[in-house]
């Protein structure tokens, strides 16, 4: 997605654009803040308009899902093996929605954010995860219609929730445990570990902060071992938890010479873009650099990820492909 409205879709393997999704019959009016894709091919977007679209998997049409108010900040789409997919949205307007991918219709609407929804995360088991403005994260049950769990603590925006569990995305299974676990990230430089078992923080890891401030948190993602949680902040720093040493931090990486925008995980390694356009490859397991490049001469703003190509876009307004 692009500030020009539109989005484009490349073929991986040749770097060729396959795809313009705008015209003047279809589209956003705004900025693009988010995209998604359906477990059928279909993508979904999402806007400083206000939009929510649904693009077919050719051609440039695409339907409405209505009911937000204002900027779209996040937008997930559940996996084929749920019984109902969905799509999972948050908002500036302070809600978090969730529309039936099948009828197209609005299934449900939370309203216990009292400012901006900036982050959201969701579960194969039927939860989902928002943060926001307003200091606070919250765990909604997406088929009981409700809050499971308003934890408060940090100082500052939330800016990432992420879910401890990986299997909501294909990936490996969780216990019954971590399936209660999940990690929030603010301006505070604060990495905070909530379990909805017991409703409270079982850990709190000062992570990006110094005598210099606090950076504010950018990302949060889980190794694919799920022994290593990896965060980043606005301090330049990529940091390890260790998982199984009670989220002991590991170490501390600081070779971005910018601001990091935008993480990643890729098995045992952590990929980072920077504001001034470079990207690094970390190891989880030790302080090691494994590659670094510079694809763009502005800010990397979004990374995406497969088993063998690495795409950067950013503020410079192209896209870069690598293969692994």
């Amino acid at each position: 997605g692009s500030s020009d409205h539109a989005l484009y879709a490349y073929d991986l393997s040749s770097g060729v654009q396959t795809r313009q999704m705008f015209d003047k019959r279809n589209g956003h009016r705004e900025w693009v803040s988010c995209v998604a894709h359906t477990h059928d091919g279909r993508t979904v977007s999402g806007g400083m308009d206000s939009r929510l679209l649904l693009w077919g998997a050719r051609g440039a049409s695409c339907h409405e899902f209505r009911g937000h108010t204002g900027s779209i900040s996040a937008v997930g789409c559940t996996s084929s093996s749920s019984s109902k997919p969905l799509v999972i949205s948050a908002s500036y307007d302070k809600t978090v929605r969730a529309f039936d991918l099948r009828s197209r219709r609005q299934l449900l609407c939370f309203s216990g954010h009292k400012g901006p929804v900036l982050s959201l995360d969701w579960a194969a088991s039927g939860l989902a995860l928002s943060g926001g403005r307003g200091g606070i994260a919250i765990a909604w049950d997406l088929q009981a219609g409700g809050p499971v769990g308003m934890l408060k603590g940090h100082k500052g925006h939330v800016t990432v929730v992420r879910w401890l569990q990986q299997s909501r995305s294909g990936g490996t299974g969780s216990s019954s445990g971590e399936a209660s676990v999940f990690m929030t990230g603010a301006q505070d430089g604060h990495v905070r570990i909530w379990d909805l078992r017991s409703r409270g923080e079982i850990a709190n890891i000062s992570a990006h902060t110094s005598q210099r401030g606090a950076g504010a948190i950018a990302g949060i993602e889980v190794s694919a071992s799920g022994n290593t949680i990896v965060s980043a902040g606005a301090d330049r720093a990529v940091c390890m938890l260790d998982v199984r040493a009670g989220f002991k931090l590991r170490h501390r990486a600081t070779d971005h010479k910018d601001f990091i925008y935008e993480l990643k995980t890729v098995g045992e390694n952590a990929i980072s873009g920077g504001g001034d356009g470079s990207v690094y490859c970390h190891s989880t397991l030790e302080d090691k650099v494994q590659w670094n490049v510079r694809p763009l001469t502005n800010a990397v703003r979004c990374i995406g990820c497969t088993e063998n190509r690495l795409v950067v876009a950013g503020d410079d307004g192209s896209a870069v492909i690598y293969k692994f």
